[in-house]
């Protein structure tokens, strides 16, 4: 009898469980078949949840690991959607959740309930100093100016949403990052995206396929060739992501003094240049060599390098530029010189010259380009101005120019502030992204750097200008 009772037990639970897989086969088979969209879901839900689930006791690491990583794959579902009639890429076309958004909502979620749930001293809350107070006032600016001028005040908003969700990152960073563990975090974050953007960048590449994330099919082929379009279609986006963040990788490369992690970020660092030849982007090798140039000579300054690495690092760059000849010629002698932008940057101008103060609108250049192009260009290609100072400009007038550059001048410069730290990893970020900016005034010459992704990328390292002043002063030398 008593063996009779085990064996009816393990009975029914074996047919319970035989049942539920079963039935969630059949459901997850079902699912797959509705379309890629349902793909990515159900398996980015079940990775995400099973990171929960091991990272249960760390899940505010996991939470904030998540948010930054899921960045750079620009995956997200449209609640509203407005297709323009022109050939061109607005900066926003809806009202969207982005996968890091989501997870950003998470992450409040669980703050609140921990703030209310905690019985220690309570963290005082912060706007993130002058940044924070500029970046705010930045984005009411673009919010209320857009009435006074835009015609679609509609696409306005749509522009503005997407600046409040940015704004929202960067205040939760602001007031979760409050050690060198969460800013580690963070770091391994970027570094992950970076390099999980670069593989797929090489495998379209290889295979020439141009699918997005979400399923779309890129058909477009220039002059210069096939060119890998990466997770969100925009070749583009996908190197000013990279070079943003590329000097960061070169400094942890020089700081790291395990071999195996030496190995590490030298591979990701030709994962990543190999992904930006891929994408043939010119300008980002030359962002990528100004930011380089000026790490090393404020590292050498600062008594962090020695003329031996300098001569190292000038060997290996010079190295580095011969494997790299053969594509950059083949780009440049198989590729346009930026001939057809010139008409671009005429009704660019044009536009501010008529509207000088506050601009045109957020997100409207493209319903109003036609009557800002000269007559004797009027057959011209009518896309967005590839110069994110005269894009800036003309959406936003005189006004909203200075408001956003005074925005990134104040990053920058906290950036520079914290050079005058004694730890590592702090000097590596600081010096890292003080660079890359620097890199990037000459980039954004002939690039929109108008960009959904590398806004939210942006986001994360306006608070980190801010984390890393609040920390460089907290860390004993080493």
């Amino acid at each position: 009898m008593d063996s009779i009772l085990p064996l009816n037990k393990n009975l029914k639970t074996f047919l319970i469980t035989s049942f539920l897989a079963l039935t969630g086969g059949y459901f997850y088979v079902a699912a797959l078949g509705t379309g890629f969209r349902a793909f990515i879901i159900i398996h980015g839900g079940i990775l995400f949840f099973a990171g929960v689930a091991i990272f249960l006791r760390n899940i505010k690491e996991f939470l904030i690991f998540s948010t930054v990583f899921a960045i750079g794959l620009g995956y997200g579902r449209h609640f509203i959607f407005e297709r323009p009639a022109f050939e061109s890429v607005l900066y926003s076309i809806g009202i969207r959740l982005d996968g890091s958004e989501l997870i950003l909502i998470i992450c409040y979620i669980h703050w609140i309930i921990s703030s209310i749930g905690s019985q220690g001293a309570k963290k005082q809350f912060t706007i993130g100093g002058k940044v924070g107070v500029i970046f705010l006032s930045w984005v009411t600016y673009v919010f209320l100016s857009s009435f006074l001028t835009a015609t679609r005040e509609d696409f306005s908003l749509y522009e503005v949403f997407v600046y409040v969700k940015g704004f929202l990152l960067y205040l939760y960073l602001v007031n979760n990052i409050r050690n060198k563990y969460y800013l580690r975090v963070v770091i391994y974050a970027i570094f992950a995206t970076c390099v999980v953007q670069s593989l797929y960048m090489i495998l379209q590449y290889v295979t020439k396929t141009a699918y997005t994330i979400n399923g779309d099919w890129i058909s477009y082929i220039g002059p210069e060739g096939f060119r890998s379009r990466g997770f969100f279609g925009s070749p583009d986006a996908h190197a000013t992501f990279l070079a943003t963040i590329f000097p960061m990788f070169f400094l942890a490369l020089f700081f790291t003094g395990d071999l195996f992690k030496k190995a590490l970020i030298f591979s990701a660092m030709v994962t990543i240049m190999a992904a930006i030849v891929c994408s043939k982007v010119r300008i980002a090798f030359a962002s990528i060599g100004i930011g380089l140039a000026t790490a090393v000579l404020v590292s050498y300054y600062r008594g962090w390098l020695s003329k031996n690495q300098i001569a190292g690092t000038i060997i290996a760059g010079a190295l580095g530029l011969l494997v790299l000849i053969p594509f950059v010629y083949a780009r440049f002698a198989h590729g346009i010189y930026g001939e057809d932008r010139w008409p671009l940057v005429v009704t660019a101008y044009n536009m501010f010259k008529g509207n000088i103060l506050f601009g045109v609108g957020a997100n409207n250049y493209n319903f109003v380009v036609q009557n800002y192009i000269p007559p004797s260009m009027s057959t011209a290609w009518l896309f967005t101005v590839h110069d994110e100072y005269l894009l800036r400009i003309a959406e936003t007038g005189l006004l909203g120019f200075c408001f956003y550059y005074y925005l990134i001048w104040t990053v920058t410069k906290e950036f520079y502030h914290a050079l005058s730290t004694k730890d590592m990893l702090v000097y590596v970020v600081a010096c890292g992204l003080f660079s890359a900016f620097v890199g990037s005034f000459f980039h954004r010459l002939v690039s929109m750097y108008h960009y959904q992704q590398v806004y939210l990328l942006h986001c994360t390292i306006y608070a980190l200008a801010f984390v890393v002043n609040s920390l460089k002063e907290d860390i004993p030398a080493p």
